[in-house]
């Protein structure tokens, strides 16, 4: 679990991580991030591909409606599983 804040340092944390645990999912708590900028999103891509070479998903819960609309935009939403609650992320990839 990574709490607040993160940087690109995070990325080969949490590869590390799900390669030890073997994860079938890394979900993100986007409930904190206020607004959407394009630093976050390269982090988050930096993340999406970090997990892609696992082949592990990477999802997002609690974001809000514009945030959702930031990605859409900037056209990469279809990168990331985005659920409306962890529980909903968790039974997502369990699933699978």
């Amino acid at each position: 679990e990574i709490n607040g804040a993160f940087s690109i340092d995070d990325v080969y944390d949490i590869s590390e991580r799900t390669e030890e645990n073997k994860a079938k999912g890394v979900l993100l708590d986007a409930s904190e991030i206020k607004f959407m900028t394009s630093s976050v999103i390269g982090i988050m891509i930096s993340k999406y591909r970090a997990l892609e070479e696992l082949n592990v998903p990477l999802g997002l819960f609690s974001l809000n409606t514009p945030n959702k609309e930031v990605l859409r935009v900037a056209r990469v939403e279809q990168l990331f599983n985005v659920f409306d609650t962890l529980n909903a992320g968790i039974e997502n990839f369990t699933q699978k």
